[in-house]
């Protein structure tokens, strides 16, 4: 083994053109591990392409806030209005799946479809977060009646039940 090793080294050192081909592979070889190493823009860019969940949920949780907010302060007598509203989970995407049974057991497969050299899952539908609560603070909130409508209309629009659902009186204003 030794000797052959040997040879080996006697021959890069006679034969520069050996020499040449075996820096090229050795220096070919440091490039592909530092390409492992180092990140490249796809794998920052992916990664911001894993981030935007939160971004989405945020954005729905916003949307349903101001939307609440508009129609509580339109009801009379429940005045300067906030919202908040929190999230079970973020939302759900459902994709086409193929089943095949073989010899009794069953094989589920996603069906993929490709868009400009982009694969993805068939989406069939995304699932709406699922409201956890809602917290309302008012200035028409010590009145029952206006509670009880602000109640009866949030459960509407949103689909909860009504214990899922606080009224608070907001602080007044210092002026």
């Amino acid at each position: 083994m030794k000797k052959a090793v040997e040879k080996i080294l006697e021959k890069i050192k006679h034969d520069k053109k050996i020499a040449a081909i075996v820096c090229v592979g050795l220096a070919g070889i440091i490039l592909l591990t530092l390409s492992e190493i180092m990140p490249t823009k796809n794998d920052t860019n992916e990664k911001s392409h894993k981030e935007p969940a939160t971004d989405i949920r945020d954005s729905y949780e916003e949307d349903i806030e101001k939307r609440l907010t508009s129609i509580v302060s339109a009801i009379n007598g429940a005045g300067r209005t906030e919202v908040m509203v929190t999230l079970a989970s973020g939302d759900e995407n459902v994709y086409a799946v193929k089943e095949k049974i073989n010899d009794g057991s069953k094989e589920r497969e996603y069906i993929v479809i490709d868009s400009d050299n982009n694969e993805s899952g068939l989406l069939l539908k995304v699932i709406e977060p699922e409201i956890r609560g809602v917290a309302i603070v008012c200035e028409g909130a010590d009145s029952a009646n206006v509670r009880q409508e602000i109640v009866s209309t949030v459960s509407a629009v949103l689909g909860i039940s009504t214990n899922r659902i606080s009224i608070a009186k907001i602080k007044p204003t210092s002026e």
